[in-house]
């Protein structure tokens, strides 16, 4: 099984930004250093950590000052960043992005700190639209034939006015903790206390989703569980003489938020079968119950990430069956365990609450050996998945219940395994945002088992045809046609479609302007 790694996102939204400023040279100043500094940015949408090179330059005026006579005016400050096209992909496969220019409203705040000065910290504010284009050759979202161009931000900020206090005034970018709280309705419904020293909100469907980035310096680990903190060097400075200088120590915490994670317990109860026919009796065998956990790796409609859901799988066959005959598989009670990964997008969105449950659907399919259908679809399994969060706040994993119709099969000669073939969940944050999990086992064996007798008359496999409605994301007013999916053995594909609830993604990202899915047909 392979794990989704982006981090969620979100399912979400990783960044990576090349700056680059230019050096302007001015007579009896000192020049403006354009200077790109790494930071690690936690997003509000997978709560990991990302890295994103953040660029400033300034000119401070006079080059030389003097304490008690002259003050020191930062003018001509350049802020440049950039929102790479990953996240703006996961946008428009979400349906909050169209295809073709895309207008997006950003808000940030800016910290600058200036060392042996009165003010020490002063925050400068801006707002801007950037644009992105998106295009998509073949028209379905989540092909991976989609493309963007990064949102660019290059803005000039307002002056500030500094007061030396004795040494030498140098200006950097400020250190965590130095931005004021924000207030609630800006980036999110209360209010924000940042992290770090640069803050940045993209906001789309008139702000309804905000994608937010708490920036401060440093480079995220792989995963982006964790950051290790530096400190960014000064862009511009100024000789002073006179006064006491000052030393100020900072002290950066490092902050690491890890997803928590659920390990399901392997069980794998396979009772040996007992084929006991005497001559003078019909008697068979009790019937066979058994069980499995299977790990699947599962890619969702949104994303080109991979993630893990654990399934428990129970059921029961007879104790034999006979060659050519039909037999029921029955008593199936299966268990889905969704990561708390996919909660915590949704609930740092405002897109869930915890404690109240998310509905959705369920598709599961069984494959077997031995038996002439090889491959079968359970109906649609309505789910009502909690959700929870812990003492430190941070979402919980769920685990959800459910039972699975019987299914009939037609018996072959030899033994008969049943296994997953593949299941598709889908949840659904609201009434017009869901993403679709398609999962597949990544690990196998039967989760029970029984033996036909007799010789089979059967000579050649058949091919099951089963009609399973499309994995891919639904908006608002797009209906989605039911497909002839084929599958002539355990080695074709499985498409679980499920209806159903949570998991943000805006990546924070970005507008509800919600487009129609066109209709498509596949056949695996």
């Amino acid at each position: 099984m392979r794990t989704r790694q982006r981090g969620a996102l979100i399912l979400l939204g990783l960044l990576a930004v090349a700056l680059a400023a230019a050096v302007v040279l001015t007579p009896a100043r000192r020049p403006a250093v354009a200077l790109a500094a790494t930071n690690a940015c936690k997003s509000n949408a997978t709560g990991t950590w990302s890295d994103i090179s953040i660029g400033l330059s300034g000119t401070a005026t006079p080059s030389a000052a003097t304490v008690g006579v002259d003050t020191i005016t930062l003018s001509g400050v350049s802020f440049q960043a950039a929102v790479p096209a990953t996240l703006l992909i996961s946008g428009y496969n979400l349906g909050l992005l169209t295809v073709g220019a895309n207008s997006i409203p950003v808000k940030g705040w800016v910290g600058l700190k200036g060392a042996n000065t009165t003010e020490g910290v002063q925050v400068l504010q801006f707002t801007a639209n950037v644009s992105t284009t998106i295009t998509d050759p073949n028209g379905l979202p989540g092909t991976g034939d989609e493309t963007a161009t990064p949102l660019s931000l290059n803005l000039n900020l307002g002056d500030t006015t500094w007061t030396p206090t004795g040494g030498d005034v140098a200006f950097a970018q400020a250190p965590p903790g130095s931005l004021p709280a924000i207030p609630a309705g800006q980036v999110a419904p209360g209010a924000t206390t940042p992290l770090g020293g640069v803050y940045i909100s993209a906001q789309v469907a008139g702000g309804l989703i905000k994608a937010n980035f708490d920036c401060q310096g440093g480079t995220s680990a792989v995963g982006g569980a964790s950051f290790t903190p530096s400190t960014p060097g000064a862009f511009a400075s100024v000789a002073v003489t006179g006064g006491a200088s000052t030393t100020t120590t900072t002290t950066v915490a490092s902050s690491s938020t890890v997803a928590s994670s659920s390990t399901v317990a392997t069980t794998s109860t396979l009772p040996a079968t007992t084929t006991t026919v005497p001559a003078t009796t019909t008697t068979l065998p009790p019937p066979t119950n058994g069980s499995a956990t299977y790990a699947t790796s599962c890619k969702n409609s949104v994303t080109p990430d991979l993630s893990t859901l654990n399934f428990d799988a129970t059921g029961t066959l007879p104790g034999q069956v006979t060659a050519d005959a039909a037999f029921s598989l029955t008593k199936m009670k299966w268990k889905v365990t969704i990561p708390a990964s996919v909660f915590q997008t949704g609930i740092n969105l405002s897109l869930v609450t915890p404690g109240v449950p998310i509905t959705g659907t369920l598709d599961l399919a069984i494959t077997s050996t031995n038996t002439q259908q090889t491959t079968q679809d359970s109906p649609k399994i309505p789910l009502s998945v909690p959700v929870a969060v812990g003492s430190d706040g941070l979402a919980l994993p769920s685990t959800v219940a459910f039972d699975v119709p019987d299914m009939t099969w037609t018996a072959r000669s030899g033994k008969i395994d049943m296994a997953m073939y593949g299941a598709n969940v889908t949840v659904k944050l609201t009434p017009t945002l869901q993403v679709v999990f398609v999962c597949k086992p990544t690990t196998t064996g039967p989760f029970v088992s029984t033996n036909a007798v007799g010789v089979s008359t059967a000579t050649t496999s058949t091919t099951t045809t089963v009609r399973v409605a499309s994995g891919a994301v639904v908006p608002t007013s797009t209906t989605v046609a039911a497909q002839n999916l084929v599958r002539t053995g355990p080695s074709g594909s499985i498409v679980v479609q499920a209806l159903a609830a949570l998991l943000f993604l805006d990546l924070g990202y970005l507008v509800l302007s919600l487009r129609r899915s066109p209709r498509r047909h596949h056949t695996y």
